[in-house]
Order: structure tokens, then C-alpha cells, then sequence
């Protein structure tokens, strides 16, 4: 099987050595995206554009979740800290 480089990549679903991130990064470049109209299917080529701009979705959604789960997060420790110290002011009361 051949091995992945900036000048062929495999594009089937059968070829163990695809790496999206790498198709990604390639498409960045200046021309790629020009030639690889050129030799590949259009119907694969749109299928490729929906599929990264899911992935960038996805990515997007991640990044929403994870500064939602750290604002959970801080809010859960500030929550632990009043109740300690509302069961440190239960406490003196009660033992007066």
C-alpha cells in the first residue's frame, strides 16, 4: 500500500492511509484544491466539502461544550465552598 505524500492521496474509503486532517491541511494549499477537481469526481468532491464542513462543525461544537463543562465546573466548586461554609455556621449555632 502506498504511503501518503503531498502529491497523492488517497481519497476511497478502502485505502487504510486516509487522514482527513491531512486532506484538510493539503486543501489549504494554494493550488490543490484546483487540482483536485481536476481528478476527482465532482459528486466525491462535494461529498468531501460536506464531510469537512461537518467535521468543522463538530469541532465548533466541541469547543462549546468543553467552556460549558468548565463553567460548570467553577460553579459546582464555588457552590461546594458556600455549602462548607454554610454547615461551618449550622454548626457554631448550634453548638452555643
Amino acid at each position: 500500500m502506498k504511503e501518503c505524500d503531498a502529491e497523492s492521496v488517497p481519497l476511497s474509503r478502502s485505502s487504510k492511509s486516509f487522514n482527513i486532517k491531512l486532506v484538510m491541511q493539503m486543501l489549504r494549499g494554494k493550488n490543490w484544491k484546483m487540482s483536485l477537481e481536476k481528478r476527482v469526481n465532482k459528486k466525491v468532491l462535494t461529498m468531501f466539502e460536506k464531510a469537512e464542513d461537518e467535521y468543522n462543525d463538530l469541532l465548533s461544537k466541541k469547543n462549546i461544550i468543553e467552556n460549558d463543562q468548565s463553567k460548570i465546573k467553577k460553579v459546582i466548586e464555588e457552590l461546594d465552598e458556600k455549602k462548607k461554609e454554610t454547615l461551618k455556621v449550622t454548626c457554631v449555632k448550634l453548638n452555643k
